[in-house]
């Protein structure tokens, strides 16, 4: 029997029906600004997340620029995801002077060819999302990011 299944297992392979780990963009780059009351934020650190095993920090330049990478994951298999496809673990945070703003679903976002403006302020809306990095107090209330083609 186990000839049997080393045999079938054999051909299959010879003929490429092997599952084999296939790329899958969760969260794609996205290119922006930050800005505070209409002036560019240095120094900021912007989070692309794709749910709680996946996420890319980078950190704004003297002129509030931030350009994140792709997150990808390997998956086995045939997925049918829609274009344009945007899951609520995306999310864009930001840390800055103490507050943490987020934007869900970004997916989106990165289709924006001249990239994205990104706003922080004092008084915007507070909301409470899952939080990725702390499982014994997995909600953060946060305030909304927003943004808008550039």
């Amino acid at each position: 029997m186990r000839q049997a299944v080393i045999l079938i297992l054999s051909g299959l392979a010879l003929n490429g029906c092997v599952p084999v780990p296939v790329p899958r963009e969760l969260v794609p780059p996205i290119n922006g600004v930050l800005e505070k009351d209409g002036k560019p934020v240095a120094g900021a650190e912007v989070r692309s997340i794709a749910g709680p095993q996946s996420s890319l920090t980078v950190v704004t330049d003297g002129e509030g620029r931030f350009r994140t990478g792709a997150l990808w994951d390997a998956v086995f298999g045939i997925y049918m995801v829609p274009v344009n496809f945007a899951s609520p673990d995306d999310a864009l945070e930001v840390h800055f002077a103490g507050e943490r703003y987020a934007k869900r679903y970004v997916g989106y976002l990165s289709q924006e060819t001249g990239g994205v403006v990104c706003e922080i302020t004092d008084t915007a809306e507070k909301e409470t999302i899952d939080d990725v990095d702390n499982m014994l107090n997995p909600k953060v209330e946060v305030r909304r990011l927003s943004c808008r083609k550039r």
